[in-house]
């Protein structure tokens, strides 16, 4: 993996920081306008800043690689994906 360096406003930033997050599997918004994701690279579901494109909280570790998330009335469902056999 290649890394590289850009220039935001004359600061010289790493470029998987500026990033909303690094895989980004699934995502939802709830009726308040909550913005969640489900990053496969970490394998949390996380609550991330609509204005900002920054992450405010972990919500949960999810322990596959594969999942949807929904969010209304405040609550967060996961569905776990059943791996898929390889032929």
């Amino acid at each position: 993996m290649s890394s590289k360096l850009q220039t935001v406003k004359f600061k010289v930033s790493h470029d998987r920081m500026i990033s909303l997050c690094e895989r980004p599997d699934s995502m939802c918004l709830d009726e308040k306008g909550n913005l969640f994701i489900f990053e496969s690279a970490t394998s949390k579901v996380a609550q991330f800043s609509r204005v900002y494109f920054e992450k405010i909280r972990d919500i949960a570790l999810v322990d596959r690689a594969h999942c949807r998330i929904s969010a209304q009335n405040g609550i967060l469902a996961v569905l776990m994906l059943a791996e898929t056999p390889r032929s």
